[in-house]
């Protein structure tokens, strides 16, 4: 399992980032999961979208609260 952290400033380009991270290794054919704020709600509460509007719905989402959450079996994915 590998985990990845992007950090930085509003509008530095975080979620473009993350969004090609996440399709280079789907397009590898290894698992992603995205962790999300749950307060994160700007554009969609399942989905991570940029500032002008590029998606990338193969991602799966959960919320920090999830991440404690017994239930989620985290070892299924390759990239978190």
């Amino acid at each position: 399992m590998k985990i990845i952290a992007i950090i930085g400033p509003m509008f530095a380009g975080k979620t473009t980032e993350l969004i090609r991270i996440g399709w280079r290794y789907h397009l590898s054919k290894k698992r992603v999961c995205v962790v999300k704020p749950f307060i994160d709600d700007r554009y969609a509460v399942d989905r991570v979208i940029t500032h002008d509007n590029k998606q990338y719905d193969q991602l799966k989402i959960f919320n920090e609260k999830d991440l404690l959450c017994p239930e989620n079996d985290y070892s299924q994915y390759d990239v978190i």
